[in-house]
């Protein structure tokens, strides 16, 4: 499952879930924590998110991303998420 998701500097969601995620950065800078490791990311970045691990996504700036899912989200398809 792909997703385009646009969002304001200073969002910021830590959680979790059962699929594995992808997220490439198109636009903006962030700042990612996956299972307690934290780095600063700019575009270009791929991220990976092992299924269940922790993680949050901190905007520094508005980003633009792809979050890729496996399998799909279904509170994401829902609007939940």
């Amino acid at each position: 499952m792909l997703v385009h998701v646009e969002r304001e500097a200073g969002t910021s969601q830590d959680h979790a879930h059962p699929q594995e995620q992808l997220v490439h950065l198109l636009a903006g800078r962030a700042r990612f924590t996956v299972g307690g490791e934290t780095r600063e990311a700019g575009p270009g970045t791929v991220a990976r998110i092992p299924p269940g691990v922790r993680h949050q996504m901190e905007a520094l700036t508005p980003v633009t991303y792809l979050g890729i899912y496996s399998p799909p989200r279904e509170e994401v398809i829902r609007g939940d998420a």
